[in-house]
């Protein structure tokens, strides 16, 4: 759409008024909680353009190289973007995403609510720098309501360990701005209790 490029010079003016520059390091508390995604763009920068955190050979790099392949495919496809709490192709809300991060614990919770379920990838974290933390999502539940004798059917998928990261741009007790490894941007509120 062609609000976009003003939506996101928008957010850099948010971004370049920053009150916590250095989250992971300074304010770990008003990191910590849970995380109601508002908007997702795919935007070019970011501090490794085009994939994952760290190193790309090893016997774990074509896993990686899988692991960003289904992303792009699932993520930035109009069909598929819902899955990460975006717009379906119809232009109307067809889920909900949350993150909840507990830097204490090191962990990292995302949860994509939709009609008739939910996806839940759990995964770890670790201090990169002041403002970022690196990202190992290690595995993920599908949680389908339905009608299986008034029960859901759960299915627990192992990860191949993708790795990533999220730098936090913009960081007050309300909001949280923050870019991550492939090359997205997210606009997050914190969740109501």
């Amino acid at each position: 759409p062609s609000f976009i490029p003003e939506v996101l010079a928008r957010i850099r003016d948010i971004e370049r008024q920053n009150p916590t520059p250095e989250p992971v390091d300074e304010a770990q508390a008003l990191l910590n909680g849970t995380w109601s995604l508002v908007a997702t763009y795919s935007v070019k920068g970011g501090k490794i353009a085009g994939g994952g955190a760290g190193a790309r050979d090893g016997p774990l790099a074509a896993l990686q190289a899988l692991s960003d392949v289904v992303y792009e495919t699932l993520y930035k496809n109009n069909k598929w973007s819902w899955l990460a709490g975006g717009m379906n192709s119809a232009g109307t809300e067809a889920a909900r995403s949350f993150q909840n991060i507990d830097v204490d614990r090191k962990e990292i919770l995302n949860i994509v609510e939709f009609s008739g379920g939910r996806i839940t990838v759990t995964g770890s974290i670790e201090r990169e720098d002041p403002s970022t933390l690196g990202v190992i999502f290690e595995s993920s539940t599908i949680e389908i309501s339905g009608p299986f004798g008034g029960g859901s059917l759960v299915v627990k998928v192992p990860l191949p360990r993708p790795k990533g990261f999220v730098e936090t741009t913009f960081l007050d007790s309300d909001m949280r701005i923050s870019r991550g490894s492939r090359s997205n941007l997210f606009v997050t509120v914190r969740a109501k209790s």
